[in-house]
């Protein structure tokens, strides 16, 4: 009965094969290898960009709303205000949607090579 146990926790405790990720599996010509985790990594570091530029440009424009007006209304420099205060939201919104498309698109990655594994694993036996 133990020798039963014993090759159960073989076959648990085997290491997952290394897989390549990046630049390597760019040039992979067979397609066993994913390339997507870089380019989300890539994707996200962009998305992130753009929410501070999203941001700055509020601020730009309320600053402009603001320098339009040639009395100085108090109204004019509530624009400045909105966009300092309020316009990271949208930017905000960017990288939650980016983070969450990318997550979603790693967990099927891994479900993938998770499913081969046991896949090989299975056939060893």
């Amino acid at each position: 009965m133990q020798g039963g146990y014993a090759a159960q926790q073989a076959l648990y405790a085997a290491p997952a094969p290394a897989h390549k990720d990046g630049l390597r599996a760019l040039f992979d010509l067979s397609f066993t290898e994913m390339v997507t985790p870089l380019v989300v990594k890539i994707l996200y570091v962009l998305s992130m960009i753009v929410g501070i530029l999203w941001w700055l440009f509020a601020i730009l424009i309320g600053t402009g709303a603001a320098s339009i007006d040639p009395y100085f209304n108090s109204g004019s420099s509530v624009m400045l205000v909105l966009g300092i205060l309020l316009g990271w939201i949208p930017g905000v919104i960017i990288v939650l949607g980016t983070r969450m498309i990318s997550e979603f698109v790693l967990s099927s990655l891994k479900t993938q090579r998770t499913a081969e594994d046991i896949l090989k694993r299975l056939e060893s036996q």
